[in-house]
């Protein structure tokens, strides 16, 4: 019987163990998301904000060398891709739901699965802006940038935690 206990004790110190470990997995990596996005964005903002589109197109192409980097996609204000780092994205559609919610306030949003992190952030009007896009309101919401990165950390962590636990339980 004490074995049996001392089983159960030692697998369940194990699963809250495994359970720390990838919740502090998955708090750094979304920082570590969120930085780089801030920091790619500062770039970008600053190429769309001064109409530098060439600029921009080759900061976007650069971008595939952040480790960990999926995509990038701007949406225009009608929520469909405008530029992207893969040219099979052109033309994609937000989500009607998504598209609803960026365009009505703007907010950073993150959105996190199981094996990618999506950062989607609302792009405001300038009064730069308005000297390309007379169809624009300024301080309105004219696109939407978004950045997809790997959350494959987090995966590999749990897929290694499950391993552990089948073979603790034979």
């Amino acid at each position: 019987f004490s074995q049996a206990l001392q089983f159960y004790q030692t697998r369940r110190s194990n699963q809250k163990l495994a359970e720390s470990s990838e919740n502090l997995l998955q708090e750094r990596e979304l920082q570590n998301v969120k930085n780089i996005q801030a920091a790619l964005d500062f770039g970008l903002s600053a190429c769309l904000a001064r109409g530098e589109m060439d600029v921009f197109e080759r900061l976007v192409t650069l971008q595939k060398d952040v480790p960990g980097f999926i995509e990038f996609s701007l949406y225009d204000q009608k929520g469909h891709v405008a530029s992207a780092s893969d040219k099979a994205l052109l033309r994609r559609a937000l989500e009607p739901e998504l598209k609803t919610r960026l365009f009505a306030k703007p907010e950073r949003l993150v959105l996190v699965s199981s094996n990618s992190i999506d950062v989607f952030k609302p792009e405001v009007a300038t009064a730069k802006c308005l000297e390309c896009h007379e169809e624009f309101k300024a301080g309105a919401v004219c696109g939407v940038s978004h950045f997809r990165f790997s959350n494959d950390a987090a995966a590999r962590l749990n897929a290694q935690f499950a391993h552990a636990a089948t073979a603790a339980n034979h």
